[in-house]
């Protein structure tokens, strides 16, 4: 569909999620890419995905124990951001009885998935699946953990997409 939508003269997309590796591979970067544009003639690609969560993390740096529930294309993000994080399957779960610092929901309710253990010292819910029906809103209230919507991280990256998008608009 991709090469369609250039060929209508299409100059700039965002990519979500379940494509994001996807079109890392279209534009050879090995990992995530949610950001695309034409320059040249050629597709290119970013990923603003990772400068936001770099915004948001600095709320959390008194974190020392970081889990992501949910090992898809985020994971990679994750990891730039938290190197020490703990990346787990959701489908899979854990059977690890200690309490992370910062939570990372990263999963929908629509796919399969395993609750996490039921740990009292969870600081914060970071939720990257930011929907009213997040099940990730559901564990933090009724698990009285603190919570915070990934809605604030999603408009930030997508500013810094309008940002490349403004500057290659300006090349033109």
């Amino acid at each position: 569909a991709l090469d369609v939508l250039m060929d209508l003269g299409l100059m700039f997309a965002a990519v979500t999620s379940p494509l994001k590796l996807k079109a890392g591979e279209k534009v050879e970067i090995a990992g995530p890419v949610n950001t695309l544009w034409i320059e040249g003639g050629k597709l290119k690609g970013a990923n603003t995905d990772v400068q936001a969560l770099q915004s948001v993390a600095e709320e959390f740096a008194s974190c020392k124990t970081v889990w992501m529930w949910g090992a898809g294309a985020m994971s990679a993000n994750i990891q730039a951001v938290f190197p020490n994080a703990k990346i787990i399957s959701a489908r899979e779960g854990t059977t690890d009885i200690n309490s992370p610092d910062l939570l990372i929901w990263a999963t929908g309710r629509s796919l399969e998935f395993k609750w996490p253990p039921n740990t009292p010292n969870v600081k914060m819910v970071l939720d990257l699946n930011y929907r009213d029906d997040s099940p990730g809103l559901e564990l933090a209230v009724t698990r009285n953990y603190p919570y915070q919507s990934g809605l604030r991280m999603f408009k930030l990256q997508a500013e810094f997409q309008r940002q490349i998008w403004r500057e290659h608009l300006e090349k033109l």
